[in-house]
């Protein structure tokens, strides 16, 4: 995948119409370019960070 190319150690995620993204790159503009540069239309990007006990609930579904 493009990104993995910039950073091997992202996690991509995927539902519906949406990709989730963990990264240690800080900078989303960055992503962004690389992206935008290989073709790929991005039409929002945000960021947001939660925490390790909101991350947590959020996989295991409770």
């Amino acid at each position: 995948m493009i990104l993995k190319k910039a950073d091997p150690s992202i996690q991509i995620e995927s539902a519906d119409q949406r990709v989730m993204i963990s990264s240690t790159v800080t900078d989303s503009s960055e992503l962004n370019r690389i992206l935008v540069h290989s073709g790929v239309r991005v039409y929002e990007m945000k960021n947001e960070s939660i925490g390790f006990e909101d991350f947590f609930i959020e996989r295991i579904g409770k």
